[in-house]
């Protein structure tokens, strides 16, 4: 059974500016006449949110980090709720294998996680 996204001290999963994307796999191909043909590569669209986290404290950050690494990086799976919709995502992974961590100052750490659905 996947592990869930940890929330934040706050409750809150992500903090703003969020963003999401929707990403519709597609592949062309030119031939040598210099015509092209387009076609969709997957069968359905791909979601995709980048959260930047800042004002981290230490418990938030080695939550996370402890997370990301039982993920093992972008090889795992795991569920996540989609702050816009509340909708549960329950095969999502990691775009990285190495925890984006910054310190940003003393008790003020930052990340910047890519989760795909």
């Amino acid at each position: 059974m996947p592990g869930t996204f940890p929330t934040l001290s706050t409750g809150a999963i992500a903090q703003y500016p969020l963003m999401r994307e929707l990403h519709l796999g597609a592949e062309a191909l030119r031939f040598l006449d210099g015509s092209a043909q387009a076609y969709r590569n997957q069968a359905a669209a791909r979601q995709r949110w980048v959260i930047d986290l800042a004002l981290l404290n230490e418990t938030e950050v080695g939550t996370l980090r402890e997370f990301f690494e039982e993920q093992k990086g972008a090889w795992g799976t795991f569920r996540f709720t989609d702050p816009w919709t509340g909708a549960t995502f329950t095969s999502c992974s990691f775009d990285d294998d190495i925890f984006p961590e910054r310190q940003e100052g003393e008790g003020r750490n930052a990340a910047r996680l890519v989760i795909r659905a």
